[in-house]
């Protein structure tokens, strides 16, 4: 779906590309011609900062802390970690969705830890509704390998991303 709306808005996607050269309105993937762009967009996932590996907290392959069920690192107990910089197991996708329902549980087992009391367990949901706005109130929803797109996808969106503003405005 998205790639056909991209398609439709004249947006040249690629994909899996390594770009080896920019300057100016120009750039060069690998094995491609220079393409001229007026505008564009790099969509890269999540890394590690650099300084986490170096940190002697337990990190993983990819260099996220180490974290167990509490978000509490593996190796520095009196530490925690959640969203991108944290790294579960079974692994979860870096994903705001993730992040965000980490937060009230590293919030409380913060506390928790500094009053001695027993920690909470997080406990990531398996599938969860994705949705992505796609310009002039139209959106695309997906949820496991299902994907669907409507204008009636972006009230939704709008619908519960302004709900969920509400909630942490103060």
């Amino acid at each position: 779906y998205f790639q056909r709306v991209c398609a439709q808005q004249g947006i040249d996607l690629k994909l899996n590309a390594k770009c080896i050269g920019i300057e100016g309105d120009w750039l060069q993937l690998e094995n491609t011609p220079e393409i001229t762009a007026n505008f564009v967009v790099w969509a890269l996932p999540a890394q590690a900062q650099h300084w986490l590996s170096g940190s002697g907290l337990s990190c993983d392959s990819r260099g996220f802390v180490s974290v167990n069920p509490f978000l509490q690192s593996h190796s520095h107990p009196e530490v925690f970690a959640a969203g991108d910089n944290a790294s579960l197991s079974p692994e979860v996708a870096k994903s705001g969705v993730y992040a965000v329902r980490q937060g009230p549980i590293l919030a409380e087992n913060l506390h928790r830890f500094c009053t001695g009391k027993p920690l909470k367990t997080y406990k990531p949901q398996r599938k969860f509704l994705s949705l992505i706005s796609t310009g002039s109130k139209h959106a695309i929803a997906s949820r496991g390998s299902l994907a669907i797109s409507g204008k009636w996808l972006w009230w939704l969106k709008d619908t519960i991303d302004s709900a969920f503003m509400r909630r942490y405005r103060r």
